[in-house]
């Protein structure tokens, strides 16, 4: 399939226009610094990606997949996305950012999920305002923005207010947190007892959701969906050995070269899961 007219890109895909082809790339960030080419990634992760939407809409999930057009690309609906990151914890670890912000938090798994929001920025600033490093950590908000912190720093006092709303969203901004809060904790629920299932342990993930606009007799509805399933860059996964084979292993040190290996095996595991009704 043709790949010209780009419309959007970002660190690790293509977003193509019209009925939205989605392409995973050869591509791997970490650290907001750091980048590098990755021979297979491409095809590995939209193997993942897929293999999560297919297990969303089986428990009646709203997402925008529509389908798998090729080795590296899938079409999906087009969404205004919220610029937010909807980050879901189910474990706490030891060399993480949880706990070097929450000391106060067990380490292993967490009494409950624990849901957090983070402003989906490029680089450091959003809408004009200078931010304290990408994609900061948001602690509060009210109705005309959000306040944020450095990610993976300790909270202290109120943090940079920055403006936000999201397209397609007329009510109160605490509604459309409390709905991503709501949402992203059934939608990683569900992802992680899929994985269980197949005896590996996902630790927590990251979630993006959009919003797509119908109409009906002339009048706009936005309807939320997700619009981006997780792969190996979104989440910590423990193979059924205990082994970490996320993208933190990259982080950690591990060459790019033979990091490509984790997004096989999580590709592979991630097919194996059956795309049935779990409980949320």
């Amino acid at each position: 399939m043709a790949t010209k007219n780009v419309v959007l890109e970002g660190k690790t895909k293509h977003i193509h226009p019209l009925d939205v082809l989605v392409e995973a790339k050869n591509f791997v960030t970490w650290g907001n610094k750091h980048s590098a080419e990755m021979s297979g990634k491409g095809e590995m992760s939209t193997r993942t990606m897929v293999a999560m939407f297919r297990l969303l809409e089986a428990n009646g999930r709203r997402a925008v997949f529509q389908g798998q057009t090729s080795a590296t690309m899938y079409r999906a609906r087009f969404s205004h996305m919220i610029l937010l990151e909807v980050v879901v914890r189910f474990r706490n670890e030891e060399l993480g950012s949880l706990h070097k912000r929450r000391p106060d938090l067990p380490l292993g798994l967490l009494p409950k999920p624990l849901v957090e929001f983070y402003l989906k920025s490029s680089g450091e600033e959003f809408g004009g305002v200078k931010l304290p490093g990408d994609d900061p950590l948001i602690t509060s908000w009210n109705d005309e923005g959000v306040f944020v912190h450095p990610a993976g720093k300790s909270v202290e006092g109120d943090g940079l207010f920055v403006p936000f709303a999201a397209e397609g969203w007329s009510s109160a901004l605490s509604d459309l947190f409390s709905l991503l809060a709501r949402e992203a904790l059934i939608d990683a629920t569900i992802v992680r007892k899929g994985w269980l299932a197949v005896k590996w342990d996902m630790g927590d993930v990251k979630l993006e959701y959009g919003f797509v606009i119908s109409h009906n007799n002339g009048d706009a509805i936005a309807t939320l969906y997700l619009a981006e399933a997780p792969s190996n860059d979104e989440w910590r996964i423990r193979d059924p050995k205990g082994i970490e084979r996320s993208k933190q292993n990259i982080r950690n040190g591990k060459p790019v070269k033979d990091a490509i290996e984790d997004y096989f095996l999580v590709a592979r595991a991630a097919e194996m899961i059956r795309f049935s009704k779990v409980h949320k």
